[in-house]
């Protein structure tokens, strides 16, 4: 991925929360919807109106198998309806190997109403970290239904970047100071900028250990789990100029 165009992004991000959506467009990602069940069960979508106003009503929240599956997974994954069970197909599993989810007669019910609006195949990226149950659903109408495990494959990195920045930049969060030392500011410039631990430590002539102890020391401040989300906590809190 090239970080300085993934930087341009998180600017442009977080300067505008619905920016987002222009690069589901840009995507082909013609139909999304963020939950986030910890807070109030907060949505956001472009879903039909009469789907999610009963989606809500009926809180199918508590019901909906994609997500209950998504909040236990903590991995991206492809889903699909067929007769009485949910297949579910891991992206980035290279054996291919697939879950089946029994459907409840509640759930049956669920999808019968939500095919009436093609809602019956999609793929889930979950972003939230506990205690928060925070993900993004597709459910595109413009990419076949056969094209979507080969788009996923092609564009699931790129998508799984901007949606975690995406959260992380806007969800609600307590106001604190968050401070690094000057090493450790110079080792997040230069992650920034897409460079390994190994190059990292070649340009501040440092070990690569030095260099992944500074980060590791980094992703605990920010509460990050990994570099992308390093480095969008890092623009959210303004420690890389």
């Amino acid at each position: 991925m090239d970080w300085k165009h993934s930087l341009n992004l998180i600017e442009k991000i977080s300067d505008n929360p619905k920016y987002i959506e222009i690069l589901f467009q840009e995507l082909g990602l013609d139909r999304w919807a963020y939950q986030n069940t910890a807070l109030d069960s907060n949505v956001e979508t472009n879903y039909p109106s009469t789907w999610v106003e009963r989606y809500i009503d009926q809180d199918y929240f508590t019901l909906d198998p994609v997500t209950l599956y998504g909040e236990s997974s903590g991995k991206p994954f492809l889903w699909e309806k067929s007769e009485n069970v949910l297949h579910i197909s891991r992206i980035n599993c290279i054996s291919g190997s697939t879950d089946l989810v029994t459907l409840s007669e509640e759930q049956l019910t669920f999808f019968e109403e939500a095919e009436v609006y093609n809602l019956n195949h999609g793929f889930l990226i979950p972003t939230g970290e506990k205690p928060d149950n925070a993900s993004y659903a597709f459910a595109p109408e413009l990419i076949p239904k056969d094209k979507i495990q080969q788009w996923c494959k092609e564009h699931i990195e790129y998508l799984q970047f901007i949606c975690n920045v995406n959260y992380r930049l806007h969800k609600p969060r307590a106001s604190k100071d968050i401070s690094v030392t000057p090493k450790e500011r110079e080792v997040l410039y230069w992650l920034s900028e897409g460079k390994s631990s190994w190059e990292v430590s070649k340009i501040l002539n440092i070990s690569e250990r030095t260099v992944n102890f500074h980060t590791t020391n980094i992703k605990k401040k920010l509460q990050a789990s990994n570099r992308s989300q390093i480095i969008s906590a890092a623009f959210r809190e303004k420690l890389i100029v």
